[in-house]
Protein backbone atom coordinates (compact mmCIF):
# COMPACT_ATOMS: atom_id res chain seq x y z
CA UNK A 1 0.00 0.00 0.00
CA UNK A 2 1.48 3.18 -1.05
CA UNK A 3 1.96 6.33 1.76
CA UNK A 4 -0.95 8.08 0.52
CA UNK A 5 -3.54 5.17 0.51
CA UNK A 6 -2.33 4.27 4.26
CA UNK A 7 -2.98 7.84 4.80
CA UNK A 8 -6.58 7.83 3.37
CA UNK A 9 -7.62 5.09 5.22
CA UNK A 10 -7.14 6.27 8.48
CA UNK A 11 -9.62 6.64 11.51
CA UNK A 12 -10.54 9.88 12.59
CA UNK A 13 -9.18 9.14 16.22
CA UNK A 14 -5.52 8.53 14.50
CA UNK A 15 -5.78 12.24 14.29
CA UNK A 16 -6.77 13.60 17.59
CA UNK A 17 -3.71 12.04 19.09
CA UNK A 18 -1.44 13.35 16.33
CA UNK A 19 -2.87 16.76 16.50
CA UNK A 20 -2.11 16.74 20.33
CA UNK A 21 1.67 15.72 19.90
CA UNK A 22 2.01 18.18 17.08
CA UNK A 23 0.80 20.99 20.02
CA UNK A 24 2.67 19.66 22.67
CA UNK A 25 5.66 19.44 20.78
CA UNK A 26 5.41 22.64 19.45
CA UNK A 27 5.20 23.57 22.67
CA UNK A 28 8.56 21.31 23.51
CA UNK A 29 10.62 23.51 20.39
CA UNK A 30 9.54 27.09 21.97
CA UNK A 31 10.39 26.77 25.04
CA UNK A 32 13.17 23.51 26.35
CA UNK A 33 15.74 23.92 24.19
CA UNK A 34 15.77 27.16 25.42
CA UNK A 35 15.87 26.25 28.54
CA UNK A 36 19.82 26.56 29.17
CA UNK A 37 20.32 29.75 27.44
CA UNK A 38 17.52 31.25 29.97
CA UNK A 39 19.19 30.02 32.83
CA UNK A 40 22.86 31.24 32.05
CA UNK A 41 21.37 34.96 30.87
CA UNK A 42 18.92 35.39 33.25
CA UNK A 43 19.59 33.76 36.30
CA UNK A 44 23.63 33.42 36.01
CA UNK A 45 24.05 30.01 36.50
CA UNK A 46 27.27 28.00 35.69
CA UNK A 47 27.34 25.51 32.98
CA UNK A 48 27.93 22.72 35.53
CA UNK A 49 24.81 23.77 37.62
CA UNK A 50 22.54 24.37 34.35
CA UNK A 51 23.88 20.43 33.45
CA UNK A 52 22.59 19.08 36.65
CA UNK A 53 19.07 20.86 35.90
CA UNK A 54 18.87 19.80 32.57
CA UNK A 55 19.82 16.01 33.59
CA UNK A 56 16.51 16.15 35.55
CA UNK A 57 13.36 16.03 33.28
CA UNK A 58 14.98 13.11 31.12
CA UNK A 59 16.01 11.15 34.64
CA UNK A 60 12.22 11.53 35.44
CA UNK A 61 11.62 10.41 31.81
CA UNK A 62 13.94 7.74 31.49
CA UNK A 63 13.85 5.79 35.54
CA UNK A 64 9.76 5.39 34.83
CA UNK A 65 9.19 5.26 31.13
CA UNK A 66 9.79 1.28 31.61
CA UNK A 67 6.54 1.57 34.18
CA UNK A 68 4.88 3.68 32.30
CA UNK A 69 4.86 1.78 29.34
CA UNK A 70 3.65 -1.23 31.25
CA UNK A 71 0.56 1.15 32.76
CA UNK A 72 -0.36 2.09 29.03
CA UNK A 73 -0.89 -1.87 28.50
CA UNK A 74 -2.62 -2.03 32.09
CA UNK A 75 -5.12 1.19 31.73
CA UNK A 76 -6.96 2.89 29.71
CA UNK A 77 -5.07 5.10 27.39
CA UNK A 78 -7.13 8.59 27.22
CA UNK A 79 -6.76 8.67 31.38
CA UNK A 80 -2.81 8.45 30.98
CA UNK A 81 -2.83 11.14 28.54
CA UNK A 82 -5.16 13.85 30.62
CA UNK A 83 -2.97 13.21 33.84
CA UNK A 84 -0.16 13.66 32.27
CA UNK A 85 -1.07 17.08 30.04
CA UNK A 86 -2.87 18.44 33.45
CA UNK A 87 0.43 17.70 35.40
CA UNK A 88 2.74 18.68 32.64
CA UNK A 89 0.86 22.06 32.55
CA UNK A 90 1.40 22.42 36.32
CA UNK A 91 4.89 22.13 35.97
CA UNK A 92 5.48 24.12 33.13
CA UNK A 93 3.71 27.20 35.41
CA UNK A 94 5.86 26.70 38.44
CA UNK A 95 9.14 25.88 36.68
CA UNK A 96 10.33 29.16 36.25
CA UNK A 97 8.12 31.13 39.17
CA UNK A 98 11.43 31.32 41.54
CA UNK A 99 15.02 30.93 40.42
CA UNK A 100 16.09 28.99 43.28
CA UNK A 101 18.36 25.59 41.49
CA UNK A 102 16.19 23.46 43.55
CA UNK A 103 13.02 24.38 42.93
CA UNK A 104 13.75 24.44 39.05
CA UNK A 105 14.96 20.98 39.08
CA UNK A 106 12.39 19.84 41.10
CA UNK A 107 10.08 20.92 38.72
CA UNK A 108 11.54 19.90 35.70
CA UNK A 109 12.01 16.24 37.33
CA UNK A 110 8.31 15.97 37.87
CA UNK A 111 7.99 17.64 33.53
CA UNK A 112 9.96 14.85 32.92
CA UNK A 113 7.90 11.74 34.42
CA UNK A 114 4.88 13.62 32.71
CA UNK A 115 6.46 13.72 28.96
CA UNK A 116 7.18 10.15 29.68
CA UNK A 117 3.88 9.06 30.52
CA UNK A 118 2.11 11.63 27.18
CA UNK A 119 4.71 10.35 25.10
CA UNK A 120 4.19 6.01 25.95
CA UNK A 121 0.67 6.38 25.71
CA UNK A 122 0.34 8.73 22.93
CA UNK A 123 2.89 6.44 20.62
CA UNK A 124 0.90 3.09 22.15
CA UNK A 125 -2.56 4.62 21.00
CA UNK A 126 -1.07 5.52 17.82
CA UNK A 127 -0.19 1.93 16.90
CA UNK A 128 -3.36 0.57 18.40
CA UNK A 129 -4.91 2.51 15.92
CA UNK A 130 -2.69 1.20 12.72
CA UNK A 131 -2.24 -1.62 14.14
CA UNK A 132 1.35 -3.30 15.04
CA UNK A 133 1.77 -4.36 11.26
CA UNK A 134 2.23 -0.79 10.40
CA UNK A 135 4.45 0.17 13.34
CA UNK A 136 7.25 1.39 11.06
CA UNK A 137 4.61 3.25 9.04
CA UNK A 138 2.86 4.89 12.10
CA UNK A 139 6.39 5.63 14.07
CA UNK A 140 7.45 7.66 10.60
CA UNK A 141 4.46 9.51 10.48
CA UNK A 142 4.88 10.29 14.29
CA UNK A 143 8.22 11.45 13.61
CA UNK A 144 7.24 13.60 10.76
CA UNK A 145 4.90 15.54 13.35
CA UNK A 146 7.42 16.10 15.87
CA UNK A 147 9.85 17.52 13.69
CA UNK A 148 7.28 19.79 11.58
CA UNK A 149 6.18 21.22 15.33
CA UNK A 150 10.63 21.56 15.81
CA UNK A 151 10.59 23.97 12.29
CA UNK A 152 8.41 26.12 13.86
CA UNK A 153 8.70 25.98 18.28
CA UNK A 154 12.17 27.74 17.77
CA UNK A 155 11.27 30.65 15.85
CA UNK A 156 8.53 31.23 18.71
CA UNK A 157 10.44 30.50 21.81
CA UNK A 158 13.40 32.59 20.49
CA UNK A 159 11.62 36.08 20.72
CA UNK A 160 10.91 35.14 24.13
CA UNK A 161 14.12 33.75 25.36
CA UNK A 162 16.07 36.83 23.17
CA UNK A 163 14.12 39.34 25.64
CA UNK A 164 14.95 36.86 28.37
CA UNK A 165 11.12 36.61 29.16
CA UNK A 166 9.45 33.55 30.58
CA UNK A 167 5.86 34.50 29.63
CA UNK A 168 6.80 31.62 26.94
CA UNK A 169 6.48 29.01 30.03
CA UNK A 170 2.99 30.39 31.07
CA UNK A 171 1.70 29.88 27.78
CA UNK A 172 2.53 27.03 27.29
CA UNK A 173 1.17 25.82 30.85
CA UNK A 174 -2.17 27.18 29.40
CA UNK A 175 -1.81 25.37 25.81
CA UNK A 176 -1.19 21.77 28.16
CA UNK A 177 -4.18 22.27 30.43
CA UNK A 178 -6.11 22.92 27.51
CA UNK A 179 -5.13 19.55 25.72
CA UNK A 180 -6.43 18.29 29.16
CA UNK A 181 -9.81 19.48 29.22
CA UNK A 182 -10.17 18.71 25.34
CA UNK A 183 -9.50 14.80 26.19
CA UNK A 184 -11.54 14.82 28.96
CA UNK A 185 -14.57 15.21 26.45
CA UNK A 186 -12.91 12.63 23.84
CA UNK A 187 -13.95 9.15 23.64
CA UNK A 188 -12.13 6.42 25.01
CA UNK A 189 -10.71 3.78 22.90
CA UNK A 190 -11.24 0.84 22.77
CA UNK A 191 -8.14 -1.41 23.84
CA UNK A 192 -7.92 -4.74 21.79
CA UNK A 193 -6.19 -5.77 24.63
CA UNK A 194 -4.56 -5.49 28.72
CA UNK A 195 -1.72 -7.34 30.04
CA UNK A 196 -2.33 -10.16 31.79
CA UNK A 197 1.48 -10.17 32.78
CA UNK A 198 2.65 -8.99 36.24
CA UNK A 199 5.48 -5.68 36.23
CA UNK A 200 8.25 -7.65 37.90
CA UNK A 201 7.89 -10.93 35.75
CA UNK A 202 8.10 -8.36 33.04
CA UNK A 203 11.14 -7.13 34.39
CA UNK A 204 13.40 -10.43 34.93
CA UNK A 205 12.53 -10.98 31.55
CA UNK A 206 14.24 -7.90 29.92
CA UNK A 207 16.88 -8.57 32.23
CA UNK A 208 17.54 -12.44 31.02
CA UNK A 209 17.36 -10.80 27.31
CA UNK A 210 21.34 -10.27 26.08
CA UNK A 211 19.72 -8.54 22.71
CA UNK A 212 17.48 -6.49 24.55
CA UNK A 213 19.58 -5.05 26.94
CA UNK A 214 22.82 -4.18 24.43
CA UNK A 215 19.81 -2.23 22.18
CA UNK A 216 18.70 -0.31 25.14
CA UNK A 217 22.63 0.14 25.78
CA UNK A 218 23.21 1.64 22.61
CA UNK A 219 19.94 3.73 22.94
CA UNK A 220 21.17 5.59 25.79
CA UNK A 221 24.97 6.45 24.40
CA UNK A 222 23.19 7.79 21.21
CA UNK A 223 20.99 10.01 23.33
CA UNK A 224 23.81 10.93 25.70
CA UNK A 225 26.05 12.04 22.53
CA UNK A 226 22.78 13.68 20.27
CA UNK A 227 21.48 15.41 23.51
CA UNK A 228 24.48 17.66 23.31
CA UNK A 229 22.98 19.26 20.42
CA UNK A 230 20.20 20.46 22.85
CA UNK A 231 22.24 21.58 26.09
CA UNK A 232 25.83 22.42 25.57
CA UNK A 233 25.59 23.69 21.85
CA UNK A 234 23.03 26.61 22.17
CA UNK A 235 25.06 27.47 25.48
CA UNK A 236 28.50 27.40 23.38
CA UNK A 237 26.67 29.49 20.30
CA UNK A 238 25.40 32.17 23.21
CA UNK A 239 29.12 32.71 24.37
CA UNK A 240 30.55 32.74 21.53
CA UNK A 241 28.57 34.29 18.69
CA UNK A 242 27.14 37.95 19.04
CA UNK A 243 24.19 36.30 17.41
CA UNK A 244 24.33 32.73 18.88
CA UNK A 245 20.50 32.37 19.79
CA UNK A 246 19.64 33.01 16.20
CA UNK A 247 22.16 30.84 15.08
CA UNK A 248 20.89 28.21 17.12
CA UNK A 249 17.02 29.09 16.01
CA UNK A 250 18.22 28.38 12.18
CA UNK A 251 19.61 25.05 13.12
CA UNK A 252 17.01 23.38 14.59
CA UNK A 253 14.86 24.40 11.90
CA UNK A 254 17.38 22.89 9.65
CA UNK A 255 17.21 19.82 11.46
CA UNK A 256 13.48 19.76 11.39
CA UNK A 257 12.91 19.88 7.80
CA UNK A 258 15.71 17.43 7.12
CA UNK A 259 13.81 15.34 9.23
CA UNK A 260 10.29 16.07 7.56
CA UNK A 261 11.58 15.69 4.24
CA UNK A 262 13.86 12.44 4.44
CA UNK A 263 12.35 10.65 7.11
CA UNK A 264 9.92 8.73 5.13
CA UNK A 265 12.46 7.83 1.79
CA UNK A 266 14.97 6.68 4.69
CA UNK A 267 12.89 4.76 6.72
CA UNK A 268 11.68 2.98 3.52
CA UNK A 269 15.08 2.27 2.72
CA UNK A 270 16.44 1.01 5.58
CA UNK A 271 13.28 -1.47 5.76
CA UNK A 272 15.87 -3.33 3.02
CA UNK A 273 18.98 -3.01 5.07
CA UNK A 274 19.75 -4.92 7.91
CA UNK A 275 18.63 -3.10 11.11
CA UNK A 276 22.01 -3.02 13.34
CA UNK A 277 23.82 -2.18 9.64
CA UNK A 278 21.51 1.13 9.84
CA UNK A 279 22.64 1.68 13.79
CA UNK A 280 26.33 1.69 12.48
CA UNK A 281 25.81 4.27 9.79
CA UNK A 282 23.68 6.63 11.53
CA UNK A 283 26.59 6.51 14.55
CA UNK A 284 28.70 7.11 11.55
CA UNK A 285 27.32 10.42 10.51
CA UNK A 286 26.58 11.51 14.49
CA UNK A 287 30.13 11.10 14.99
CA UNK A 288 31.13 12.90 11.81
CA UNK A 289 28.36 15.99 13.11
CA UNK A 290 30.24 16.81 16.43
CA UNK A 291 33.98 16.10 15.11
CA UNK A 292 33.16 18.86 12.46
CA UNK A 293 31.83 21.34 15.19
CA UNK A 294 35.68 21.40 16.30
CA UNK A 295 36.22 23.24 12.78
CA UNK A 296 32.75 25.49 12.64
CA UNK A 297 33.35 29.14 12.56
CA UNK A 298 30.39 30.29 10.76
CA UNK A 299 26.80 29.16 9.85
CA UNK A 300 27.78 27.49 6.97
CA UNK A 301 30.09 24.77 8.87
CA UNK A 302 27.12 24.63 11.44
CA UNK A 303 24.89 23.64 8.95
CA UNK A 304 26.82 21.36 7.85
CA UNK A 305 27.10 19.92 11.19
CA UNK A 306 23.67 19.91 11.55
CA UNK A 307 22.95 17.92 8.56
CA UNK A 308 25.12 15.38 9.43
CA UNK A 309 23.83 14.72 12.49
CA UNK A 310 20.16 15.06 11.22
CA UNK A 311 20.96 11.71 9.08
CA UNK A 312 21.92 10.05 11.99
CA UNK A 313 18.78 11.10 14.07
CA UNK A 314 16.46 10.09 11.07
CA UNK A 315 18.26 6.72 10.58
CA UNK A 316 18.27 6.10 14.35
CA UNK A 317 15.31 7.64 15.72
CA UNK A 318 12.63 4.54 14.83
CA UNK A 319 15.05 1.96 14.66
CA UNK A 320 14.92 1.55 18.55
CA UNK A 321 11.62 1.24 18.75
CA UNK A 322 11.36 -1.21 15.68
CA UNK A 323 13.84 -3.58 17.04
CA UNK A 324 11.74 -4.02 20.90
CA UNK A 325 8.64 -4.02 18.47
CA UNK A 326 9.90 -6.95 16.55
CA UNK A 327 9.98 -9.28 19.47
CA UNK A 328 6.73 -7.77 21.19
CA UNK A 329 4.00 -9.37 21.94
CA UNK A 330 0.83 -7.44 21.14
CA UNK A 331 -0.73 -6.81 25.09
CA UNK A 332 3.06 -5.33 25.89
CA UNK A 333 3.76 -3.24 22.94
CA UNK A 334 3.37 -0.16 25.73
CA UNK A 335 5.68 -2.07 27.81
CA UNK A 336 8.57 -2.15 24.99
CA UNK A 337 8.32 1.44 24.17
CA UNK A 338 8.41 2.66 27.47
CA UNK A 339 11.82 0.07 27.57
CA UNK A 340 12.98 2.30 24.37
CA UNK A 341 12.80 5.47 26.60
CA UNK A 342 15.60 3.91 29.17
CA UNK A 343 17.70 5.84 26.07
CA UNK A 344 16.58 9.21 28.27
CA UNK A 345 19.17 8.40 30.94
CA UNK A 346 21.43 9.28 28.29
CA UNK A 347 19.90 12.39 27.83
CA UNK A 348 19.55 13.20 31.51
CA UNK A 349 23.59 12.53 31.71
CA UNK A 350 24.20 14.57 28.72
CA UNK A 351 23.98 17.89 30.53
CA UNK A 352 25.22 17.12 33.52
CA UNK A 353 28.33 15.45 31.84
CA UNK A 354 29.09 17.63 28.89
CA UNK A 355 28.28 20.78 30.98
CA UNK A 356 31.66 19.71 33.12
CA UNK A 357 33.60 18.94 30.22
CA UNK A 358 32.61 22.61 28.82
CA UNK A 359 33.57 24.08 32.06
CA UNK A 360 36.48 22.20 33.23
CA UNK A 361 38.20 21.55 30.50
CA UNK A 362 37.02 23.12 26.18
CA UNK A 363 34.39 22.81 23.89
CA UNK A 364 36.81 20.60 21.67
CA UNK A 365 37.35 18.32 24.31
CA UNK A 366 34.23 17.78 24.38
CA UNK A 367 33.44 17.02 21.08
CA UNK A 368 36.37 14.85 20.60
CA UNK A 369 34.40 12.96 23.59
CA UNK A 370 30.91 12.65 21.68
CA UNK A 371 33.00 10.84 18.63
CA UNK A 372 34.59 8.43 20.80
CA UNK A 373 31.23 7.62 21.96
CA UNK A 374 29.88 7.29 18.56
CA UNK A 375 33.11 4.99 17.71
CA UNK A 376 31.75 2.81 20.48
CA UNK A 377 28.05 2.30 19.31
CA UNK A 378 29.48 1.27 16.10
CA UNK A 379 31.28 -1.56 17.86
CA UNK A 380 28.21 -2.42 20.23
CA UNK A 381 26.18 -2.74 16.55
CA UNK A 382 28.91 -4.85 15.29
CA UNK A 383 28.52 -7.21 18.01
CA UNK A 384 24.84 -7.24 17.93
CA UNK A 385 25.32 -8.64 15.02
CA UNK A 386 26.16 -12.10 16.01
CA UNK A 387 23.36 -12.06 19.09
CA UNK A 388 20.17 -13.50 19.09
Amino acid sequence: MSFYSRVKSIEPSFYYISVTVFITRVVFFSTIPFLAIFLRAKVNLTPGIIGMILMMAPLGYGITSFYNGFLCDKFNYKNLIIASTFIGGISLFFLLKFYYPLWIACWYFILGITRSVFNVASKTMSIHYLGISNARFTLSIRYIIINFAASIGPFIGVYFIDHHSRIIFDMAALIFLTLGLFWCCQTSPKKKSSTRFNFIDILFTFIKNKRLLIIILINILFNLVFSQFDSIIPQHLYTTFNNGISLYAIMISINAILCITLQIPLVKFGGHIYKPLQGVLASIFLGLGFLGFNFSTNLLGLAICTILISLGEIIFVTLTDLMLIEVASVELIGTYLGASNFGMLGTALAPLLGGWLYQFTNFYILNWFCVSIAISIIFLYIYLFNVR
